[in-house]
């Protein structure tokens, strides 16, 4: 006789059979519709490349340069291709070569100041995908103003997207250790410095994890933490992404691995990702948050949180926006200041604005939000550019005049730390200013890619913003 209980367990046991049916034929689905994007290059398959040079010894930072040189220089010649292509990054004399006068543009760098004009040092971390290229202009502000730079290539970087395949985040945070102890070690001949840290994206939430630990590791707390667009919280999804395991494994779905195989046609970031490099992300943007909610709780250690000067576009499409506000709630400082990029309101009628609207009405109303908040937006019917500051805090004056370029509706992620000099993504080059002109149906690129902000013409605001955050004038 079949009592209700065994009924209960057996519609139960057949609703998981079920499940895992159903988990299976959606994962099988997507495994072999994988098979039909494009083909692997060898950048995409070379053997996984042991990129762990910060696991090493070095005596100074360009002793570690050196190093790096040779296993770059070492990897390129392993994936250079002959043919003849103008934009392909592994082809040497291709406009896309990150080689330039003999130097490859995604190495790790450093700046000096002045020898009389030294006020400490900062450590800054580009994002994911692309390499420390993208921090350069943001270096020079600090240089400028007496501070070494160490912009630090992270592991899986620079070299192929297949790095990416096998890379771990605390690959990454261990690379940000040794970044921090170079520069604690080159300051520490200089009088009363400054330390600082800073990042772009990933390089944002690791430099904050960088910070988190350090208010109660006993190493030396950064005194400021510069971030741009970080990546303080990812899309839920990424959560799924190492679900490809399951079956990746096995070579005929090996192109299961990855979200999108790309042509390679940008000389200092990766076109193509592997799911990998989501899941990476998400663990880490969800190990910061237990951080964040331990700091929270801790009134002691709050109190010694540093100010936090984070730079945005309301709109970004890459990482959460919401939870950078949130987080700049939870822990920021009446020194701290959140700059957030408004998007063009000339063309409110051609975009999709009730996200921007809601979160800058969520942000007003917050009352426990201590940081300066300052929107860079315009009006309806102009082009010229304001700055409006929230919650009691002075006014901010920006003696110059800056408009939104005709053909810009909002920011990018991407485009935050770019200056519009910038040779390779700036004004008038040509990945920045990509016009294409084609029918859609036999264009091999991703349309959004071509149309996204590549450099950010209001960086000399951000300029103004660092240079008056940090001490000491040249």
């Amino acid at each position: 006789m079949i009592t209700r209980l065994d009924f209960v367990f057996t519609t139960l046991g057949g609703l998981v059979v079920l499940t895992i049916v159903l988990f299976l034929i959606v994962l099988l689905n997507r495994a072999f519709k994988a098979r039909t994007m494009k083909d692997l290059q060898k950048w995409h398959t070379l053997p996984n490349i042991k990129d762990n040079l910060t696991q090493g010894s070095y005596n100074t930072f360009s002793d570690y340069l050196a190093q790096e040189k040779e296993f770059l220089d070492k990897t390129y010649e392993e994936v250079a291709i002959e043919e003849e292509e103008p934009f392909n990054r592994y082809v040497r004399k291709s406009k896309s070569s990150p080689y330039k006068d003999g130097e490859n543009l995604n190495s790790s760098f450093e700046c000096f100041p002045l020898q009389d004009k030294k006020k400490g040092g900062i450590l800054l971390i580009h994002g994911l995908t692309d390499s420390p290229y993208y921090l350069r202009a943001i270096a020079g502000i600090f240089a400028q103003k007496g501070y070494y730079v160490n912009c630090l290539r992270l592991p899986g970087h620079g070299t192929t997207p297949g790095a990416l395949l096998d890379v771990k985040w605390e690959d990454w945070y261990a690379a940000v250790k040794f970044g921090a102890h170079m520069v604690r070690k080159e300051i520490s001949k200089y009088e009363a410095p400054q330390f600082f840290v800073g990042g772009f994206s990933t390089g944002g939430a690791l430099t904050l994890r960088y910070v988190l630990e350090t208010l109660t590791s006993g190493l030396p707390t950064p005194d400021k933490l510069f971030l741009f667009s970080p990546a303080i919280g990812v899309s839920w999804l990424a959560e799924f992404a190492d679900w490809h395991a399951l079956i990746s494994w096995i070579p005929y779905f090996r192109k299961f691995k990855w979200k999108e195989i790309k042509p390679e046609y940008e000389p200092c970031k990766y076109n193509s990702f592997p799911k990998n490099a989501a899941d990476q992300i998400y663990e880490l943007t969800r190990e910061n948050r237990k951080l964040v909610k331990k700091l929270v709780s801790n009134k002691d250690d709050l109190q010694k949180m540093p100010p936090i000067y984070a730079f945005q576009s309301i709109v970004d499409a890459t990482v959460s926006t919401e939870k950078l506000v949130e987080m700049m709630a939870e822990i920021s400082t009446e020194k701290s200041e959140l700059v957030l990029f408004d998007i063009n309101r000339l063309f409110e009628k051609l975009l999709d604005v009730d996200a921007a609207n809601k979160l800058l009405d969520e942000v007003k109303k917050r009352s426990n939000f201590k940081a300066k908040l300052i929107v860079v937006t315009n009006e309806k019917k102009s082009a010229d550019v304001k700055f409006i500051s929230y919650f009691g805090k002075e006014e901010i004056r920006f003696e110059s005049i800056l408009k939104w370029p005709g053909h810009f509706f909002a920011l990018s992620h991407i485009c935050i730390p770019v200056a519009p000099e910038d040779e390779y993504y700036g004004q008038g080059s040509e990945l920045g200013e990509l016009n294409v002109r084609v029918e859609k149906s036999i264009i091999a690129l991703d349309s959004s890619d071509l149309i996204r902000t590549r450099y950010n013409p209001f960086f000399p605001f951000i300029r103004s913003r660092i240079e008056n955050a940090i001490p000491g004038e040249l």
